[in-house]
C-alpha cells in the first residue's frame, strides 16, 4: 500500500495540496433572443444559423422542443445540429446532451421567456444515441427534451462493460483492484466502477476504482508500470480509530464528504480593494456559481432516472472589508467567527475567495495556483479547505469569458469527496459516467465524474450506487 505524502490526496512535491485549474468551460453569450432568431454563442458547440436537413419533424417535452432532428432520424457522422427552442424562463443556459454526456451549451442573460437556436455535436460517434436539450431556467428548474437518432458511419463506441475494455490492459487491471479490495480491506464487490482515462500522449494513467461503503470512501489505483496505491478515508465525520476500521497502517487518513444529500459550505470573500468588485457583486456571484452548480447536479440526476438531485450545495456566505492578517494570508476559524459571529464548524465546506490582483499575501506564487483545495470536510480538519484568487471583476460573472469562480469551485468542491491526484501528478478519475472514453484533463461541472461518485447503476439493481444499500454488487459486509 502507498500512502500519499502527508495524507492530502492532492499533493504536490512542494507538499501543498495544490489543484491546477483549466479554464475549460464555455464562453457565454450576451443575451437570448426571441423564439424565432437562433441563440447566438461563443460557446464550443453552440452555432446559430439553419438547422439540419437531415431531418424534419418537432419532438416536444417540457416547456422545451427539438425542431430538428426528428425522433427516430438516421443522420451521417458529420457534426450534427440540434435546432430548440424553449419557452417558459427567463432561462440563463441551454445544454445539449448526447446519451449522458453534455457535448454543448450555450448561455443566456436570463431575461428572455423564450430561447431558441442551434446547438452542434461536433464529433458524433456512430451508433444510436439519445440527444436531449436542457433548458435551466433562473429559478435553476431544469427543463428537457429527447429524440432517439442514429449516426450512421463513423466510428461505433459502445458502453464497456467488465469483460470488453477500454484497453487491453482492462481485464488484468479489474482482477487486481477487485483482489485488493478484497485482500487488503475484506470486501468482495463485483461491480466497482473500473475505467481508465483516454489522454491523448499520456500512457501512464492508471486504471481505478472509488468506492462509498457505509463509512468509508476507497480509493484503487493500477498502474501500468506496475505500481499501485490505495487507500481508505472515513466518511461523515466517522473516527478513524474506531473499529472495524479500513484504514491501514500507513494511511493519513483525511475524512471526507460523502457525494450525496446536503454538502454545507461556508464561503467567506476576503476584499484586497484592487479588483474593482463590489461586496454585492461578490456575494451575488457566489450565490450565482453554487446555484449554477446545482443545476449541473440536479440535471446529472435526472439522467438516470431521478426526480431529485443526488446531491446540492448548501450556500452561506460572509465578507470581510479587511484582508487577513494571519501568516500566510489564510484565514482561521476564530478568525471567521470573530469577524462575521458564524461558527465555521457547522460547514463540510470552508471556502475563502481573495479578491484580490495582486497576489498580495503571496498565496498563488508560493502555490502556482489560483485556486486549491487540501480534501475532507472542515469539522474535522479546522482550517480553510477551499481556497481561490479573483482577480478582476468579470472572473465573477459565470458567463464571462473567463469564469473564474464558477470554475474554481465547480471543480474544487469535487476534491471533497476524494477526487484525488495521483501518483502521475494528474486527475486520474474519468470524468462522465464511463460509457465514453475521457479525454480530458479534470473534472468541473460541467463533466461531472459521475461513475467514480457513484452516480450510476454499476451492479445493475436499478439504483445508483451512492444511494444503494448493497453497492457494487458488494456480497459481503
Amino acid at each position: 500500500m502507498l500512502a500519499t505524502t502527508s495524507g492530502l490526496r492532492e499533493r504536490l512535491p512542494a507538499a501543498v495540496a495544490i489543484c491546477l485549474l483549466v479554464a475549460a468551460l464555455v464562453a457565454g453569450c450576451a443575451g437570448a433572443s426571441p423564439a424565432t432568431t437562433p441563440v447566438p454563442s461563443t460557446g464550443p458547440g453552440a452555432t446559430t444559423g439553419a438547422p439540419s436537413s437531415a431531418t424534419v419533424g418537432p419532438a416536444i417535452g417540457d416547456g422545451v422542443v427539438i425542431l430538428s432532428p426528428a425522433d427516430g432520424a438516421s443522420l451521417p457522422a458529420s457534426p450534427l445540429a440540434v435546432q430548440f427552442s424553449a419557452a417558459g424562463g427567463p432561462f440563463i443556459e441551454v445544454d445539449l446532451r448526447a446519451d449522458s454526456t453534455i457535448v454543448a451549451s450555450a448561455s443566456e442573460d436570463g431575461t428572455s421567456a423564450t430561447v431558441s437556436g442551434t446547438l452542434v455535436w461536433e464529433h458524433p460517434t456512430g451508433g444510436p444515441h439519445t440527444l436531449t436539450v436542457l433548458a435551466i431556467d433562473a429559478d435553476k428548474q431544469v427543463r428537457s427534451v429527447s429524440v432517439a437518432v442514429t449516426v450512421e458511419g463513423g466510428a461505433v463506441v459502445t458502453p464497456p462493460t467488465p469483460s470488453q475494455a477500454l484497453d487491453a490492459g482492462f481485464d488484468a487491471a479489474r482482477t487486481r483492484i477487485l483482489g485488493i479490495l478484497h485482500d487488503t480491506y475484506g470486501l468482495t464487490l463485483t461491480s466497482p466502477p473500473i475505467r481508465r482515462k483516454a489522454r491523448t500522449g499520456v500512457t501512464t494513467d492508471p486504471w481505478t476504482t472509488a468506492v462509498y461503503l457505509q463509512r468509508w470512501f476507497i480509493d484503487v489505483s493500477v498502474y501500468p508500470d506496475g505500481r499501485e496505491m490505495d487507500y481508505a478515508d472515513p466518511l461523515a465525520y466517522a473516527d478513524p480509530a474506531a473499529a472495524p476500521s479500513l484504514v491501514q497502517p500507513d494511511d493519513k487518513s483525511i475524512p471526507m464528504c460523502r457525494p450525496s444529500g446536503v454538502l454545507r459550505v461556508l464561503a467567506v470573500v476576503t476584499d484586497y480593494h484592487n479588483t474593482g468588485a463590489t461586496r454585492d457583486e461578490a456575494l451575488a456571484a457566489l450565490a450565482e456559481a453554487a446555484a449554477r452548480i446545482n443545476a449541473k447536479y440536479l440535471a446529472a440526476s435526472r439522467a438516470v432516472g431521478l426526480s431529485s438531485a443526488i446531491l446540492q450545495l448548501q450556500l452561506t456566505s460572509a465578507y470581510l472589508a479587511s484582508p487577513p492578517t494571519t501568516a500566510g494570508g489564510l484565514l482561521t476559524a476564530s478568525a471567521i467567527r470573530a469577524a462575521t459571529g458564524i461558527d465555521p464548524s457547522g460547514f463540510d465546506i470552508l471556502a475563502q475567495v481573495d479578491l484580490d490582483a495582486a497576489d498580495t499575501a503571496g498565496i498563488i506564487s508560493r502555490y502556482g495556483s489560483h485556486g486549491f483545495d487540501s480534501g475532507g470536510c472542515w469539522p474535522v480538519k479546522g482550517e480553510v479547505n477551499l481556497w481561490m484568487a479573483i482577480a478582476s471583476r468579470g472572473q465573477l460573472a459565470a458567463d464571462s469569458s473567463d469564469p473564474r469562480l464558477l470554475d474554481v469551485l465547480g471543480h474544487e468542491v469535487l476534491h471533497a469527496f476524494g477526487y484525488p491526484i495521483g501518483l502521475t501528478g494528474l486527475h486520474e478519475w474519468v470524468c462522465g459516467d464511463g460509457t465514453q472514453p475521457d479525454p480530458t484533463d479534470q473534472c468541473d461541472q460541467n463533466s461531472l465524474p459521475t461513475l467514480m461518485l457513484g452516480w450510476t447503476d454499476t451492479d445493475g439493481d436499478g439504483v445508483v450506487e451512492i444511494l444503494d444499500t448493497t453497492p457494487y454488487g458488494m456480497t459481503t459486509p
